[in-house]
C-alpha cells in the first residue's frame, strides 16, 4: 500500500547528471529526456530551427537522479550567452551526448556540481517553457530578464 503512495508523489531526489541531445530516441539508460513544455505540452526542442536539406535539428536536455559522480549532485543550473565565461564551479554542456554535435546555439547550459552532504541547494527538477516564459511558484528560473524572446 505504501508503495503506490509514493509512486504518486513528484520524485524530488536530487539530480546527479544533466545532458543535451540530440535525438529523443536515444536518451542514454538511466536518464529522463524533458521532451514536452511545462507550460502549453508541446516540443520542448531547445534548438528550434528549420530543417536544412532535410535534416531537422534538434537538441532536448536529459536528466539523471541515479547516474552521475557518486555522492555528487547538480546544485545549480545557469544559461548563460555563448561567448560568456561560465561562473567559477560550473561547467559548461558544450556538446550533445549522443552526437558530439554543438549543444545549444546563442547559449549555454551551465551546471555546478556539488558533494551532497556540503549542497547549500539541490536541483531537483529541469522544466522547459514556452515563449511565455510563466513558471509555477515551485520553480526558479535560470532566465535573465535582459534576453530576447528567440532564446528558447
Amino acid at each position: 500500500m505504501m508503495h503506490q503512495v509514493y509512486k504518486t508523489l513528484p520524485d524530488d531526489r536530487p539530480i546527479m547528471s544533466i545532458s543535451i541531445i540530440e535525438d529523443p530516441d536515444k536518451c542514454h539508460s538511466g536518464f529522463i529526456v524533458v521532451s514536452r513544455t511545462h507550460d502549453q505540452d508541446s516540443d520542448a526542442d531547445l534548438w528550434r530551427e528549420g530543417s536544412f536539406f532535410g535534416k531537422k535539428w534538434t537538441r532536448y536536455i536529459c536528466l539523471s537522479k541515479t547516474e552521475g559522480i557518486t555522492d555528487y549532485i547538480v546544485e545549480s543550473i545557469a544559461i548563460i550567452n555563448e561567448k560568456e565565461v561560465p561562473p567559477d564551479g560550473y561547467a559548461v554542456i558544450a556538446r550533445t551526448s549522443d552526437t558530439e554535435q554543438k549543444a545549444w546555439r546563442k547559449r549555454q547550459i551551465c551546471y555546478r556540481l556539488a558533494r551532497r552532504s556540503h549542497a547549500a541547494s539541490a536541483v531537483t527538477d529541469i522544466i522547459v517553457l514556452s515563449r511565455l516564459k510563466k513558471g509555477t511558484k515551485w520553480f526558479f528560473s535560470s532566465w535573465r530578464n535582459k534576453w530576447d524572446d528567440n532564446m528558447l
